[in-house]
């Protein structure tokens, strides 16, 4: 398969979503959560009972839960629009045994991807050789602490991405080794 056919099946290398999502609306899938409906129907029975020292507390819960939730979305959503602007504009890559550079929306899944000290890494890629090789991955984890790669393979297929050792993120940037 060749690299307009690849483009066409599998899209750009781009992260989704450039328009992101407003506070209203990150509000609207809180407000929408079961737990929610379950602390609302125990507010409304407290105060039904009289009870509103209750009330009132259980409703000061759902409102902070509430606030909490929306605010931790919509940073959420504000961090993936500025990792949308920081990805890699160019990548090395080798396509039919030569080495070239490309737009980083051209990446598809088959190249192998050329990473030295210092660049921006294009796209999520799985590692197959390296050398003395490690990455920054504050911007996705917020760990100051440079992570070493290797390719010994996973104790188990289901880790959590950040434990994948054998693996390397988009937007990350290689901070030593290659």
């Amino acid at each position: 398969m060749d690299i307009p056919d690849r483009l066409a099946q599998y899209g750009h290398n781009e992260l989704g979503g450039a328009g992101g999502i407003k506070w209203y609306t990150v509000l609207s899938y809180q407000l929408k959560d079961a737990i929610n409906y379950i602390l609302v129907a125990v507010t409304v029975l407290s105060f039904v009972q009289r009870d509103y020292i209750t009330g009132s507390l259980i409703l000061a819960i759902t409102l902070f839960n509430t606030c909490l939730s929306v605010h931790q979305g919509y940073q959420a959503e504000q961090t993936m629009q500025a990792l949308r602007g920081m990805s890699s504009p160019t990548a090395c890559v080798i396509r039919n045994g030569e080495e070239s550079v490309v737009s980083s929306r051209d990446v598809v899944p088959g190249d192998v991807l050329v990473i030295q000290e210092g660049d921006s890494i294009a796209a999520d890629v799985r590692l197959f050789f390296v050398t003395n090789f490690e990455v920054n991955e504050a911007l996705l984890t917020g760990e100051s602490e440079h992570v070493s790669k290797k390719l010994d393979p996973l104790e188990k297929g289901d880790m959590p991405l950040g434990d994948r050792s054998n693996m390397a993120y988009s937007s990350t940037i290689a901070s030593k080794g290659r």
